[in-house]
């Protein structure tokens, strides 16, 4: 039903009715929503997807280019409903112009803005065709349940995420070139010699002060 979910405090929410004021070919139409899942059965055409497309729009804005505009224009477009959360139930209506009460006042979304429009249509959003596509993508997965959890979570596919993850392996530890790895090992070998060769020379120059040191002694004695 429209539900929105804070991380820390569990749900902040939920949407208990939509009204389809000017919206696709609606004019006046309204749907009550109840407090638990909601499921709308209809026939094709009896306005299931138009109902998806007005929720979405009223939580998250007109569309730029919306596709139920056939009927009346965008600046028309005219969508209502009730929210309930904590604090009680506010009513509210989205225009093209933005989100208002009643009276016309400008009003902040109080679902917040977290996850926007498109994690929204990812996870709770789904239209008939999406859920098909998603059905074959499931047979054709071979019921890797795991990868679909995932993709149902993140809205993006595991096999994807894993191809992804393969080729920026391969680029960072792909062996390198014969001659290059050749030219590399013989660059730290010199840098390694030269190191010691400094080393030996001050361990030389040591052993020869102490010999001074030594001779100096023996001739004050």
């Amino acid at each position: 039903g429209g539900r929105a979910v804070s991380r820390d405090r569990g749900p902040a929410g939920a949407l208990r009715e939509v009204r389809l004021e000017r919206f696709g070919a609606f004019s006046g139409a309204a749907v009550a929503l109840g407090g638990g899942l909601t499921v709308v059965v209809g026939p094709n055409e009896a306005g299931k997807s138009t109902l998806l497309a007005a929720v979405g729009d009223l939580l998250w804005g007109v569309e730029a280019r919306p596709r139920y505009a056939f009927e009346h224009a965008r600046q028309a477009l005219r969508i209502g409903g009730v929210w309930s959360g904590p604090d009680g139930d506010v009513d509210l209506v989205r225009t093209a112009r933005g989100l208002f009460d009643p009276d016309d006042e400008p009003l902040e979304a109080p679902w917040g803005a977290e996850g926007g429009r498109a994690g929204w249509e990812q996870r709770l959003g789904m239209s008939h065709e999406q859920l098909r596509a998603g059905g074959r993508a499931v047979l054709a997965g071979g019921g890797d349940l795991a990868g679909l959890v995932f993709t149902a979570h993140h809205g993006s596919g595991l096999q994807a995420v894993l191809e992804s993850l393969d080729a920026e392996a391969d680029r960072l530890w792909r062996p390198r070139g014969t001659k290059v790895a050749e030219r590399e090992h013989a660059q730290a070998v010199e840098r390694a010699r030269e190191e010691l060769a400094a080393a030996a020379t001050r361990a030389g120059d040591v052993a020869r002060a102490r010999e001074r040191e030594r001779t100096a002694a023996s001739a004050a004695a």
